[in-house]
């Protein structure tokens, strides 16, 4: 397995691979290939410093990113997604700790922070076998608008 960073051709496996994920725990896509295209072409997307991809006998089998805040102390966060056909434990491993290699990189560096699915095992257990802890817990929540959405109207 070797690390690279993306680049325009991966998009369509990287979605591919975070809807994997997603659909795995959830059972619904959650990326695209425009919104991955997006976020790499934002002017604060440093894509060949801050994002790699773990690829094994030519398949993206895992994703992850650095993004760090300008703040004093800098905080970063990080995304990490990876392919359940994969060698998880050693994909796991070898993003995770290029994450934090590249989070020391920072002036001053304080913290690195991410998120894990909450019915994701796998990913919790390797995050806390690389000394993370939970601080807290969130919720992604929805709501189907439907075709018609009223008007806004301010209170009388």
């Amino acid at each position: 397995m070797n690390l690279r960073p993306p680049t325009e051709d991966d998009l369509a496996e990287i979605a591919a691979l975070f809807n994997a994920v997603s659909q795995k725990f959830y059972g619904l896509d959650g990326a695209s290939e425009q919104l991955l295209r997006t976020w790499f072409t934002s002017p604060t997307t440093d894509v060949e410093r801050n994002l790699r991809l773990a690829v094994a006998d030519g398949t993206i089998v895992g994703y992850a990113d650095v993004d760090p805040r300008s703040s004093n102390p800098t905080r970063c966060w990080a995304e990490v997604a990876i392919r359940r056909t994969a060698d998880f434990d050693a994909t796991a491993a070898a993003l995770l700790e290029w994450v934090e290699a590249r989070s020391l990189k920072e002036p001053e560096p304080a913290l690195l922070r991410t998120s894990v699915l909450q019915p994701d095992e796998q990913m919790r257990r390797a995050l806390s076998e690389h000394g993370y802890s939970l601080i807290r817990h969130s919720y992604t929540m929805e709501i189907d608008l439907g075709d018609t959405i009223a008007a806004p109207a301010w209170p009388e």
